[in-house]
């Protein structure tokens, strides 16, 4: 059932929405969206909307959930960051919520009907006669980890988003000729007839030292030492700056007026509802349980079933319709009907859960940790700014860093996949492939521009020496250069062989002829199509594609691993599209989603330009390690 509401929700959430968004933001970086910190309490501000902590914190635990149970229970939260699964729910709360700011902003309006109605019809809440089942709904959402207003939001918001990209690409059309004529190029099949030929078959003479050295300098490619780079770095990180910040007593006592309410348990009532889709039939229930009549026993009456137990919920659980009249109510009280999006509800107040806030010494210590780290990474964005400044006036690197009190690291040689020469890699890198891309992309005698990285480090530095790519000393690769001649030397007689069985076919003879005078075994492939299947064999992978410019009865030459593999076209089988008209319409709405991600993913990017997207990230990193 948990399955089945997931499918729900991935159905508003589809890969032209949210995979391939997520994919067209990653264009513009994660490192872009921590420009500042967003205000208030907020972990981000996407345009004029802020995204809680409270909030933040549980679409990051639905989706933590939902990875760590697909991969068997087996994720931390340190994995799940090197996974990058912590930056790509950041991207997608902000795809999700800069759409939604659109649609609004564009009139695409969604009446409550609107929402009711596609929450009804939702397989996943349906009982086995097809009607909507409200138990079936409450404890479907409770057990994939949403309160029921937060469905309702999630859903109005989903509806959203999929009017505005129907908006956007509703007039797209792909021609039925268009996929016709590609299902034929896609899923046309060729046989073939092949022979292996193994080059460790042949023997090969072992060569004297004026052929190696001949072949060392005709194969220079082949024996090249890496580039390297000697470069002067500059690394800023927040971790780096905790010992340096300040944190006094008036820090700790407004941090925790501001965060009190989120610091301790909010106030909760255990409820139980009855819900009637008209008024009447509500406000005889509220007359019958007011009277005294056990509330099991009025539900059982008027709608068969007992009533749906919500548990202990909290007021951001509730409908805002509910709210104020259910924390109204004392323990035991029933309230009048009142009216949500989902219908007349009658609720029972169970017990009553006080709400309890840590005190002042409680939580000092994870306060001056929070605020500490936020404090660092304050600090860090000015050191870096002002460390950007010195270098645009013209200051030397050593001289910038001596003036902002930063460390300078010297490192002699560097190659593009990060290994000294001795072949260790160089470690504690400012996130390595920028880095790596940075200093090989950086002149001899430059200094690069400040980089700001995922992790929130800066990184400035200048490229000291190049050592060009050259070619190693014979006498250091000298083996290595005997080993390639010979391959190549029994690679050489195994394709002389495969032309000249080429050659035969050419005259008229058959494939399987030609294979048996050279002493070799054929085979029949498998139907091949242009992408061949896995599951094909390394000399059918080989010769797929060129099987594709033959003619019948011609023949052709691949390279393997292990030699060559010479073959013929046999067959060639069609592909039909009028028999297969299922499969047609699929490939058309392929296409046409295809043309439709274009779109979307361009249109992604100008919001991205309309609206201010910040994170903060000390925040950010709060909300996670809450998961530890």
């Amino acid at each position: 059932m948990q399955s089945g509401l997931r499918r729900t929700v991935a159905k508003w959430t589809t890969v032209a929405l949210f995979g391939l968004l997520i994919a067209s933001f990653a264009l513009w970086g994660i490192g872009d969206i921590f420009r500042g910190g967003a205000q208030g309490t907020a972990v981000m501000q996407v345009g004029d909307a802020e995204i809680s902590q409270n909030e933040f914190a549980r679409t990051f635990q639905r989706e933590f959930s939902r990875v760590r149970q697909r991969l068997g229970g087996e994720l931390d939260i340190e994995t799940a960051k090197s996974m990058g699964l912590v930056d790509q729910i950041v991207r997608q709360t902000i795809t999700r919520e800069l759409f939604t700011q659109q649609a609004k902003d564009m009139g695409l309006l969604v009446a409550d009907e609107q929402v009711v109605q596609e929450i009804r019809q939702q397989p996943s809440f349906q009982n086995s006669t097809g009607g909507f089942d409200r138990r079936v709904f409450e404890t479907t959402l409770r057990r994939a980890g949403y309160s029921e207003a937060q469905y309702v939001d999630e859903v109005r918001g989903n509806i959203h988003r999929q009017r505005l990209v129907e908006t956007a690409t509703g007039g797209l059309r792909v021609p039925e000729a268009l996929a016709a004529t590609l299902y034929r190029y896609r899923n046309e099949k060729r046989v073939a007839t092949y022979a292996e030929i193994e080059r460790d078959s042949f023997k090969a003479d072992e060569p004297s030292e004026s052929e190696l050295r001949t072949y060392y300098e005709e194969n220079g490619d082949a024996f090249m030492a890496p580039a390297y780079r000697e470069v002067t770095l500059v690394h800023l990180k927040a971790d780096d700056l905790l010992d340096e910040v300040q944190v006094t007593e008036e820090d700790l006592r407004e941090a925790y007026e501001s965060r009190k309410s989120s610091l301790g348990s909010p106030e909760r009532r255990h409820i139980e509802q009855i819900v009637f889709d008209d008024k009447a039939k509500a406000e005889a229930a509220a007359e019958r349980a007011h009277g005294g009549e056990d509330f099991a026993a009025v539900a059982e009456d008027m709608t068969g079933q007992a009533p749906i137990d919500l548990g202990a919920s909290t007021r951001e659980d509730m409908l805002p319709g509910l709210v104020d009249s259910v924390f109204a109510l004392s323990e035991g009280d029933v309230s009048a009907p009142i009216e949500t999006t989902l219908g007349w509800h009658i609720v029972k107040v169970n017990k009553v859960e006080e709400g309890s806030s840590p005190s002042f010494e409680e939580a000092r210590d994870q306060l001056r940790k929070d605020l500490a780290r936020n404090k660092a990474v304050d600090s860090l964005v000015e050191l870096a700014n002002r460390l950007d400044d010195s270098l645009a006036g013209g200051a030397r690197l050593e001289e910038a860093a001596a003036e902002v009190g930063a460390e300078l690291r010297h490192i002699p040689a560097i190659s593009r996949d990060g290994n000294t020469p001795d072949g260790n890699a160089v470690e504690n890198l400012p996130e390595k492939q920028t880095f790596l891309e940075t200093a090989f992309n950086t002149p001899e005698g430059q200094q690069s521009l400040l980089r700001e990285t995922a992790a929130g480090d800066y990184f400035v530095l200048r490229v000291d020496g190049v050592t060009p790519e050259q070619r190693r000393p014979f006498a250091e690769v000298e083996e290595k250069v005997r080993e390639r001649f010979l391959r190549d030397a029994r690679q050489e007689k195994a394709r002389d062989l495969a032309q000249t069985i080429v050659k035969s076919v050419e005259g008229g003879a058959s494939l399987a002829q030609a294979a048996k005078t050279a002493g070799l075994q054929t085979q029949t492939s498998k139907p091949l199509g242009r992408r061949p299947s896995p599951e094909s064999s390394p000399a059918e992978l080989a010769i797929a594609g060129a099987l594709f410019e033959l003619k019948p009865g011609e023949a052709t030459t691949s390279s393997t691993e292990k030699g060559v593999v010479v073959a013929a076209l046999s067959e060639i089988q069609k592909a039909d599209p009028s028999a297969h008209p299922s499969e047609v319409e699929s490939l058309r709405q392929q296409v046409a989603q295809s043309m439709r991600n274009d779109l979307l993913s361009q249109f992604a990017n100008s919001l991205q330009q309309m609206h201010e997207v910040q994170v903060n990230r000390g925040r950010l990193e709060q909300v996670v390690n809450r998961f530890q």
